[in-house]
């Protein structure tokens, strides 16, 4: 799920001091040890592509929470961002509808 909200965050291209700073802040609460902490550092600046953080999902609750954190992850204000976010729900199999509410209530 961590590898998701990364790949969001790169989708216009460059992971910005913001968007490093909300990932990191999102995990704040949650305890990780050295070896954990080096593996989310390493995968901030090596995202996943969307064919490889949807293979095997096939779970549809699954596939939300991706969308959802995905959505949490960026501000859509590029066109690289919407055509990545749009990838990403189709590759998840969520219809338009489904997708538009996840956004909306995001």
């Amino acid at each position: 799920m961590i590898q998701v909200m990364i790949a969001a965050a790169h989708a216009d291209g460059t992971l910005d001091e913001a968007e490093e700073k909300a990932i990191l802040d999102r995990l704040c609460g949650v305890e990780l040890d050295g070896e954990e902490k080096m593996f989310l550092l390493d995968e901030l600046h090596q995202p996943k592509s969307v064919e490889e953080l949807t293979t095997g999902i096939e779970n549809s609750s699954t596939a939300k929470a991706m969308y959802m954190l995905a959505v949490a992850a960026i501000e859509v204000d590029t066109e690289a961002e919407r055509a990545w976010l749009d990838g990403l729900g189709e590759q998840l199999g969520l219809s338009s509808e489904v997708r538009r509410f996840i956004e909306e209530q995001g």
